[in-house]
């Protein structure tokens, strides 16, 4: 016993070595501090969605200072939300499926494998999902569990961070396991909304795009201008429905246009300046907006 423990130190060492080697020195123990400072809860303390709206801002607050102070360096939180996003998308095959996950395959052997940051940084991820997604029949409790930590622990941060693909889809994978009836009908239901007002939206977009390019102060302080469509997401809108008591009918922004320009001369203004200019055009373009589409009254 006494070797074997002798040996998964060594093995650990050497791991450390080849992640400080090719991903930069420090990210080993902050890989590491993530990974351990984030045991589930009992399924007992799992919440699901329903129990959500009740978390004050403060749990939630707290949830994410207890993440990060276990770790030191952002990288690892990164690899800990990738990991954990890996594991949310094979939990929710193994759900499809319900047969157990095939054997992780085998990496094929590369000469500069120890060298590639790319391969160590996936060799860490796939060992952690294998850590987190059991081998055998999907277990319906133990994955509402795994789901509702993801929600309430691995979300905010993400939401922290600003990494919104992680964030979104994290959501949506987890609002599929904890309530799979409602993220079927409501998915159902935004697919049809969305067929039924693409075409509107369209119209709208080359509408707002061209008077934008057509305005002299943001033609003169932006390179690039775009418009897109963009569209609530089932869990986003879900949220938001029990939030306010309202059905999906009665929300105003599941469909939505978003405005995105790349400002001129930004790396020579000091960043005072660039956040100031940065406002002004963003009032600007409302300002265009409003004079094609009136805003609603009390909006």
């Amino acid at each position: 016993e006494a070797r074997g423990g002798e040996a998964r130190g060594g093995e650990a060492r050497g791991g450390e070595a080849r992640t400080e080697g090719s991903a930069g020195p420090g990210l080993h123990p902050g890989v590491e501090g993530v990974w351990s400072a984030r045991s589930p809860p009992p399924p007992s303390e799992a919440r699901g969605p329903a129990a959500e709206g009740s978390a004050d801002a403060d749990e939630t607050e707290r949830r994410c200072q207890m993440m990060l102070a276990g770790c030191d360096d952002w990288r690892g939180v990164v690899l800990s939300l990738a990991s954990r996003l890996v594991s949310m998308r094979q939990l929710r095959l193994l759900e499809a499926s319900n047969v157990p996950l095939p054997p992780p395959p085998a990496e094929p052997p590369h000469p500069w494998a120890e060298d590639d940051v790319q391969l160590q940084l996936d060799r860490l991820v796939r060992q952690q999902t294998q850590k987190e997604i059991p081998r055998g029949g999907y277990d319906a409790e133990a994955a509402a569990a795994f789901a509702g930590q993801t929600l309430h622990v691995f979300v905010p941060i993400a939401h922290r961070l600003g990494m919104w693909f992680f964030k979104t889809e994290l959501e949506e994978l987890c609002f599929a396991t904890l309530q799979p009836d409602a993220f079927r009908n409501l998915s159902a239901s935004l697919r049809t909304v969305r067929e039924e007002h693409s075409g509107v939206l369209e119209v709208a977009a080359r509408r707002i795009r061209a008077a934008l390019r057509a305005d002299p102060i943001l033609a003169k302080h932006a390179e690039e201008i775009r418009v897109q469509a963009r569209m609530k997401t089932a869990y986003s809108a879900w949220a938001k429905m029990r939030r306010k008591g309202v059905a999906l009918q009665a929300l105003h922004d599941v469909l939505g246009l978003r405005i995105i320009f790349r400002p001129t001369c930004a790396g020579k203004l000091t960043s005072a300046h660039h956040w100031q200019r940065q406002t002004i055009l963003c009032y600007r373009a409302l300002e265009v907006v409003h004079r094609l589409y009136p805003p609603l009254p009390g909006r």
